[in-house]
């Protein structure tokens, strides 16, 4: 059996919901000839079938048992039923298979699942500002620190001025300000 499949996602915002829907046309026929035009899924069923015979289940999907939906539509739906949560199909009450009085029918076959989609934290760094954003020496300086993920906790501050191309620990300047004696 070939199966020929596409699927649309659609996000909903506050549930964080998809419904993934798939769809795929089913040709049943009495002769062994393969979909060949690409229409979709083509299975066959013996003339004479009665009502109630299984014509499979021409969907899987890799959801779990129950998490997927099997609904028919189309031109012929009403000639066949889908069992919704396993999407075998049979031959409805009433119909019997006649390949002299009708050799094709077609239903489309749409299997509906929900997916959450979960957002995972991930670490986004913290920013420093200072109290200017030019500062000069003998300036005082304080400086502050946001995270966005979490109120910032635990912080250790050490200053540091250059000299030259290196830099240099301020001598108990470890706090959030330095007076200006420090920053000289």
């Amino acid at each position: 059996m070939h199966i020929l499949t596409s699927t649309k996602a659609k996000l909903a915002t506050a549930t964080t919901l998809a419904a993934i829907v798939i769809m795929a046309a089913l040709l049943l026929h009495g002769g062994a000839e393969a979909n060949s035009q690409g229409g979709g899924l083509t299975t066959q069923v013996p003339e004479n079938s009665a009502s109630g015979t299984s014509l499979g289940t021409p969907l899987q999907t890799t959801a779990e048992p129950g998490a997927t939906t099997y609904s028919l539509s189309g031109p012929d739906a009403s000639l066949f039923n889908i069992d919704p949560g396993t999407g075998e199909i049979t031959l409805a009450d009433g119909t019997r298979a006649d390949f002299e009085a009708r050799s094709q029918y077609r239903v489309t076959i749409t299997a509906s699942a929900s997916l959450t989609v979960e957002v995972t934290n991930v670490d986004e760094p913290g920013s420093v500002a200072l109290s200017t954003g030019s500062p000069e020496s003998g300036q005082a300086l304080t400086a502050g620190l946001t995270d966005p993920d979490e109120g910032v906790s635990n912080v250790s501050w050490q200053w540091q001025r250059q000299d030259g191309d290196q830099w240099r620990d301020i001598a108990g300047a470890n706090g959030r300000a330095t007076p200006p004696a420090a920053a000289t």
